[in-house]
């Protein structure tokens, strides 16, 4: 979670929802929080500290998967990742 100057904000605890499109899935979710209760398996997690990781794999298929982020009341983000 960063600012409009990129700059991290390390209070902020927001809910990031992950959506994928393509070839591929979403594994699992982390955040580092060591007593975080959360599934590891749900496509959403709450940031840390300002972070929040997903983990996808791709099916073995050439493609192009869509991964998106979003969360309330904040721009949204994706990312390409191109499967060779």
């Amino acid at each position: 979670m960063t600012d409009a100057d990129g700059i991290r904000n390390p209070k902020a605890e927001n809910l990031v929802e992950f959506e994928i499109e393509g070839p591929g899935t979403i594994i699992g979710v982390g955040n580092a929080n060591p007593i975080s209760l959360e599934s590891y398996e749900l496509p959403k997690r709450k940031a840390w500290q300002g972070k929040c990781m997903v983990i996808v794999k791709s099916q073995q298929k050439t493609g192009e998967i869509l991964l998106k982020a979003s969360s309330n009341g904040l721009k949204g983000a994706e990312v390409k990742i191109n499967i060779r």
